[in-house]
């Protein structure tokens, strides 16, 4: 194998050689992140799929465009592997800016791609975007009712062309003279398979094929950027529960607020860090099954890590707030523990309560991981507003 032979990323020396280009490939991937390296792999498949469109060289004013459109790409990934800015990384990690400006430019590239493809090439991409198409729950969409009755009228043509083939061959059989066993008996035309499987001649597949293409990766990166945005917003709130959190063990700690009106042991400082702790561990024991149950693989942005957070910070929360709420008397027949044990076992009951509110966040969460977005009320509404504007 030539140094030649090899698809290099952008950044690497065409002129190196295998071993120089192999150790240049090993240290650019690991000083990139998994967006970058998804980056990277797409942009070769694209490259492949363009030059089966466009073989031998052949020229397409759309070829620049495409070449222009995933050296953005690389060049968005390139830019974010080497900027050592620790603030242009946060920027990128909570907005996306990078990594959605190369995914763009990515799935615009392979729009033009699929308007470059013979008919039989569109085929196989229509398919496998319509079966996307489903799960991102696009099928009343105009572009995909386009392609799918496109699909239907090539499959019946297929199978009308392919009985008529099979009449054809079987009446010359009834006729010819009985061949001798070492002739082949194929037909000159192929098979009824090979009439299915490629569209009808002198008709053009890849215009829908690509507006298709469009509808489903706008689509998913929609489906990405609801749930950056769910991350951010669980953060943001992670961050006020804290502040919460701090606001109120001060008091408790400094004596303020007594929630141990007895003489003795233990301190003031001791009552609040009993009642944080146990109330962590009751918001711990009851945030497994929900997290337990989320299903699916899709997971970009570690979305049930940041809902676990929330839940530890909620729960000492609620155990301050209801062990106040013992103290007050306020309620008929339950009086404040009079001995510590007691205390913490309250603090355990009443941080077990946030799952009374941090089960909506479980349900967002849990419709966002699935790889079924019904399962989320937000690309419900989202689907059913795409379906109102087509």
């Amino acid at each position: 194998m030539t140094s030649q032979a090899i698809d290099r990323p952008h950044g690497v020396a065409r002129e190196s050689g295998d071993d120089e280009y192999l150790r240049s490939v090993e240290s650019l991937f690991k000083s990139k992140t998994e967006w970058q390296k998804l980056v990277w792999n797409r942009v070769s498949r694209i490259r492949a799929d363009l030059n089966a469109a466009l073989p031998d060289g052949a020229q397409d004013p759309a070829r620049e465009t495409i070449n222009e459109l995933l050296m953005r790409a690389e060049g968005a990934a390139d830019k974010q592997a080497k900027t050592r800015n620790l603030v242009a990384n946060f920027r990128q990690w909570w907005y996306g800016s990078m990594s959605d400006f190369a995914w763009l430019s990515l799935h615009e590239a392979e729009a033009l791609v699929a308007r470059l493809e013979s008919n039989g090439q569109s085929l196989v991409r229509a398919r496998c975007l319509v079966e996307k198409a489903s799960v991102l729950l696009l099928d009343k969409d105009s572009a995909v009712i386009a392609v799918k009755a496109e699909l239907e009228g090539i499959e019946k043509a297929g199978r009308t062309e392919g009985a008529n083939a099979r009449k054809a061959r079987l009446t010359e059989g009834a006729n010819a003279p009985k061949a001798p066993c070492n002739e082949s008996t194929h037909t000159p035309n192929g098979s009824a398979a090979n009439s299915i499987s490629h569209p009808r001649e002198g008709e053009s597949f890849a215009i829908p094929v690509s507006n298709l293409s469009r509808v489903v990766q706008d689509a998913s990166d929609e489906r990405y950027a609801q749930s950056r945005s769910f991350r951010n917003r669980i953060i943001r709130l992670c961050i006020t529960a804290f502040v919460f959190l701090v606001l109120t063990m001060i008091p408790i700690a400094m004596g303020v607020v007594d929630l141990w009106p007895h003489d003795g042991p233990p301190s003031e400082i001791q009552v609040t860090i009993g009642v944080a702790l146990f109330g962590t561990i009751g918001a711990f024991v009851t945030s497994v099954p929900s997290l337990a149950r989320v299903q699916g693989t899709w997971n970009p942005y570690s979305l049930p890590l940041y809902q676990m957070f929330l839940k530890l910070l909620l729960g000492p929360i609620f155990a301050f707030v209801g062990i106040l709420f013992l103290s007050s008397d306020l309620v008929p027949n339950i009086k404040s523990p009079v001995d510590f044990p007691k205390l913490l076992v309250w603090a355990v009951i009443f941080g077990a309560g946030q799952q009374a509110v941090t089960r909506f966040v479980d349900d967002r969460v849990a419709g966002l991981v699935s790889q079924d977005p019904s399962a989320d009320p937000g690309a419900a509404a989202a689907a059913s507003g795409r379906r109102s504007s087509s």
